[in-house]
């Protein structure tokens, strides 16, 4: 078991090698981020902690921004990354998910190696495998202020928006990451990552498209 156990540590250990580590000094406050490739992408490994309007330190301790980040509305959280860096979009979340071994292995891969513990002790920690280092931050409901799920939970926004926004998720209680939909006045952390958002193009093929489409319709009411 031991001889097992020194093997996956070596195997995390090669992952974390090929993760490229770096740091990322945010110029609008001077807060610095450690940073980590996974596959194609370069994320933030620490929780936003940049102060804006509708944002929160858990349980109002500034302490807990510290150990953290903040908290941010989803409103909140579409502008609070740095110059360079973006709020995810649902597709880069599920490419992190794909990257690290998909979504019912995800969760643990993702997590930190300490802090996720329920109130009877029972652990749910990661392997930080990829050095991605999620806290269980836990979240702020816009529903009497109330924090809850620290220790439990971690929730990170992302960009897409159904009507519902776009967030992943994990749990103390199992290994799954999971990727859905969250209410936009709840305060979730934030990871950002590196480079311009990509929007939806709209392509040459698709305005031919949408044009014959236009002329079709057009022909059936003149004729």
């Amino acid at each position: 078991m031991n001889r097992s156990f020194a093997i996956i540590a070596l195997l995390a250990l090669l992952f974390a090698t090929d993760a490229l580590c770096g740091i990322l000094t945010d110029s609008r406050d001077g807060q610095t981020y450690r940073t980590v490739k996974i596959g194609n992408q370069v994320w933030m490994a620490e929780n936003l902690n940049y102060e804006t309007a509708n944002s929160y330190c858990y349980k109002d301790s500034v302490s807990n921004c510290t150990k953290y980040g903040r908290l941010y509305t989803w409103a909140a959280a579409k502008t609070a990354c740095p110059s360079g860096w973006h709020l995810p979009t649902e597709v880069e979340f599920k490419e992190l998910v794909s990257t690290v071994g998909g979504s019912s292995t995800a969760g643990k891969m993702l997590k930190s190696t300490s802090g996720w513990d329920d109130d009877e002790g029972e652990s749910g920690n990661g392997t930080d495998a990829y050095l991605f280092t999620a806290l269980p931050a836990g979240e702020w409901s816009d529903n009497g202020g109330i924090y809850r799920e620290e220790g439990l939970y971690a929730f990170f926004w992302g960009s897409t928006d159904d009507g519902i926004a776009y967030s992943m998720n994990l749990h103390y209680h199992d290994d799954i990451a999971g990727l859905g939909n969250g209410n936009k006045d709840t305060g979730h952390s934030v990871r950002c990552i590196k480079g311009l958002e990509v929007k939806k193009r709209t392509t040459l093929v698709g305005i031919f498209i949408s044009f014959c489409q236009y002329i079709m319709w057009c022909l059936k009411y003149l004729f």
